[in-house]
């Protein structure tokens, strides 16, 4: 029997294809729910006065206001 049909409605094999596509919809749904949850993060805000000044004595002034090393 030949798999090819003259004359075969194109709109049947659709409708096989929908499970598919509504299974990889709802796992890429779920995958962006879940990696979107942001975890516990530290923020800070520092204000700085410095003009003229080397990198170096910026990241000073930086790891004496804050946790942070450099």
């Amino acid at each position: 029997m030949n798999k090819y049909f003259i004359g075969k409605n194109k709109s049947s094999n659709i409708f096989k294809r929908i499970p598919n596509i509504m299974r990889t919809t709802v796992f890429l749904l779920f995958c962006s729910i879940l990696f979107s949850q942001a975890a516990t993060s530290y923020s800070q805000v520092f204000s700085f006065n410095l003009k003229s000044t080397s990198i170096k004595e910026a990241c000073k002034e930086i790891e004496r206001k804050s946790d942070y090393i450099f």
